[in-house]
């Protein structure tokens, strides 16, 4: 099912990478899904999406082990999304 994130945080937890942010989508869980990551409209990337995370908070979390040049700082500087290829 296609789903579009803006992307508000992420961390590392072991070898996985973890985004946190506003998700638009009508699935009730995601795994194992290719996304284009935008930064300021443009593609700057693809990863492999392995799962998701359902919290208490307004966010939901998505996670790969794909290697990821995203920052913290480039988040606080420009729009980043993760867009499934689907989309």
């Amino acid at each position: 099912m296609p789903f579009r994130m803006k992307v508000e945080d992420m961390f590392r937890v072991g070898e996985k990478t973890v985004f946190a942010g506003d998700l638009d989508t009508q699935a009730k869980a995601i795994a194992n899904a290719s996304c284009i990551i935008e930064i300021d409209g443009q593609p700057a990337g693809k990863i492999r999406i392995e799962g998701g995370v359902h919290t208490r908070k307004p966010h939901r979390d998505l996670w790969t082990t794909s290697p990821v040049s995203l920052t913290r700082e480039i988040l606080r500087e420009h729009e980043v999304w993760l867009i499934s290829e689907q989309a």
